[in-house]
């Protein structure tokens, strides 16, 4: 099963159907029958949840709610009880069968050598979707998650994140933690990833934003950094070199922006770093999700992106996120970049982002002429 980037989005049922294809590949039959509730988008969980044992489904709801706040997190703190008394029936009316001889859960038991059940996370509809499997034991303890990759942006994100887990596996990360590769490879032609669990279900709703800001300079700088003027830097070497030439006012954008030749402090960023990536945990930010981790990013980026991130979460139409980010950089960025270079890192972050959701096709942002451009106009 191959799902192309940019196809008119499928609804969930939909979407669970080519899963199941790629994950059970084979038919059900009367003797090797396995049953998974369709937990809809409606309880914002988007999920396959099996039937049976209750506490695998319970398990899996709970690690979800972890680190959720206001109603999002009372709404699901009462499936995780629904399910624990068994009711998991109840919460979806679809219902999926599949059989479970060569499926990808029968390899990954044999790969970790333990009897394991699984939950199967769908996510949002969005370019990078794909399946995020919680294997867990018969008791219910978490043992692995598994991604797999539907088609060739999903395949290069998955095995993209495995190569950066194995460059940064034995790197020092003070107050940070990450997942363990636990095994890279392949599933019916599709990059398969399996990681080791974090304790997310230990967080709380918090995340001081000190813990944030010292996890996001560790990133920066676990590669190593350097300062170098913005004008002549791999950065902007790399937004030039993949800017449609068609969009004139996006080119114009970008020379503005990156002839600058203020002298920024480059590393690494992790892409994705947003509240949904990353949870507090006995002093330690836990950070999962490292399938936009790259180099040449001015230090502060990641910051930036958790800023835009939390305001479009909040219903925020993205342009309206984007000037409130810009104005606020000064603010956001306060001791880890002087304010006379804030409102900078500001904008060759959010380039960065506009020029990924182009090349992703993440319709819901459209073009970045609607909502990026109007926000760079304002005073600089």
């Amino acid at each position: 099963m191959t799902v192309e980037p940019g196809a008119p989005e499928v609804d969930d049922t939909a979407f669970c159907g080519q899963v199941a294809t790629l994950l059970w590949p084979r038919r059900p039959t009367p003797a090797d029958t396995t049953e998974f509730v369709v937990v809809p988008r409606a309880a914002q969980l988007r999920a396959l949840l099996p039937r049976r044992p209750s506490r695998v489904a319970a398990t899996a709801v709970a690690h979800r709610v972890a680190g959720q706040q206001g109603r999002a997190r009372v709404r699901q703190q009462a499936i995780v009880l629904g399910a624990r008394a068994g009711l998991i029936g109840v919460m979806g009316r679809e219902r999926l069968r599949v059989g479970d001889t060569d499926s990808l859960r029968a390899y990954l038991s044999s790969l970790l050598g333990r009897p394991l059940a699984v939950a199967v996370h769908l996510g949002p509809p969005r370019a990078n979707r794909k399946p995020v499997l919680q294997l867990l034991d018969p008791a219910g303890h978490t043992v692995a998650y598994a991604k797999v990759g539907i088609n060739g942006l999903t395949d290069g994100l998955v095995s993209h994140e495995a190569a950066v887990l194995a460059q940064l596996a034995d790197v020092a990360l003070p107050g940070v933690r990450l997942p363990r590769l636990m095994h890279s490879g392949d599933w019916q032609g599709h990059a398969l990833l399996v990681l080791s669990p974090l304790p997310v279900w230990e967080a709380g709703a918090a995340q001081p934003p000190q813990a944030r800001v010292h996890a996001a300079g560790v990133l920066a700088r676990v590669l190593g950094s350097h300062r170098e003027p913005l004008a002549t830097s791999a950065c902007a070497t790399r937004l030039r070199a993949v800017a449609e030439p068609g969009d004139a006012a996006f080119l114009a954008a970008l020379d503005t922006t990156l002839g600058s030749e203020a002298v920024l402090e480059f590393g690494s960023w992790h892409g994705d770093f947003r509240a949904g990536n990353c949870a507090l945990v006995d002093g330690a930010l836990l950070v999962w999700d490292f399938e936009r981790f790259g180099p040449d990013m001015p230090v502060g980026a990641d910051l930036v992106h958790y800023a835009f991130s939390a305001r479009i979460s909040g219903g925020e139409a993205p342009g309206a996120a984007a000037a409130a980010v810009l104005a606020d950089a000064p603010q956001l960025l306060r001791g880890v970049v002087g304010p006379e270079v804030a409102r900078l890192v500001a904008e060759v972050t959010l380039l960065s982002l506009a020029q990924r959701y182009e090349q992703d096709r993440q319709a819901a942002y459209g073009t970045a002429g609607s909502w990026l451009l109007p926000a760079l106009g304002g005073p600089r």
